[in-house]
């Protein structure tokens, strides 16, 4: 996981290793304004990488076929660090659908271990953020969705 500071005191931006993000996917600025809107500073994201939409689709359907991509391992073990206090992960990228499916199966990766202190924050459609909320409200973990 690369750990880059931009500059910004209270927000960390997490990259899957290998991922290449390309400056118009990724506007950390608009990503932090997104999540500010619903939580206060510090927090960090975790940015899933787009590949386009039929590459992204390949990737749901093998992940559901074959089990979590290794985006999804890498997500989940920046989940699975310990902490004292709470800790906030926004997790946004540009395909809301392939996003959906590395948290979900970075949570299911988890699904016996009870995430007491962390925040996730989904930036993008409400609709697809009302299919995520209820896997990680039974980690113990708190949920909010802020607009793309």
């Amino acid at each position: 996981m690369k750990n880059w500071s931009l500059g910004y005191p209270s927000v960390a931006v997490l990259f899957a290793l290998g991922s290449v993000a390309f400056a118009q996917d990724l506007d950390v600025q608009a990503i932090s304004r997104s999540a500010a809107t619903v939580v206060e500073p510090p927090f960090e994201i975790y940015f899933v990488p787009s590949s386009g939409f039929l590459a992204n689709a390949t990737f749901r359907t093998l992940s559901k076929t074959n089990g979590p991509s290794t985006i999804a391992k890498q997500l989940a073990a920046e989940l699975r660090k310990p902490r004292a206090k709470l800790r906030t992960i926004v997790v946004a990228g540009p395909s809301d659908g392939k996003t959906k499916q590395v948290l979900l199966d970075a949570l299911k990766l988890l699904e016996d271990e009870p995430q007491p202190n962390l925040r996730l924050v989904f930036v993008g459609n409400a609709k697809i953020a009302s299919e995520i909320e209820p896997v990680v409200t039974v980690t113990g973990a708190e949920f909010k969705t802020a607009p793309k």
